[in-house]
């Protein structure tokens, strides 16, 4: 499976008036193993369709998986402090 370091979740970035729920998610981070890049290139994902956190995978709308490893520290740190009570 393709793992992902250093990634984040982001929206997309065409259209800076669309809502931020309305932004399409994808998955931003340094690659490993994937066949079209070499190991260590940042990449945008395709949309996620499914990301958990407990498993730490995710899956994107072109149909690939990504094994999720270290997540990014200013990423981890929003998620923190944007915790639902």
């Amino acid at each position: 499976m393709i793992r992902i370091e250093n990634w984040c979740v982001c929206g997309t970035e065409e259209d800076p008036y669309t809502a931020p729920e309305m932004q399409i998610k994808r998955l931003r981070g340094e690659v490993y193993g994937h066949s079209r890049f070499e190991d260590g290139t940042v990449i945008t994902s395709s949309q996620l369709v499914m990301i958990d956190l407990k498993e730490m995978r995710a899956e994107t709308a072109s149909g690939s998986y990504y094994q999720l490893g270290k997540m990014e520290d200013p990423y981890k740190r929003w998620l923190e402090t944007h915790k639902p009570d």
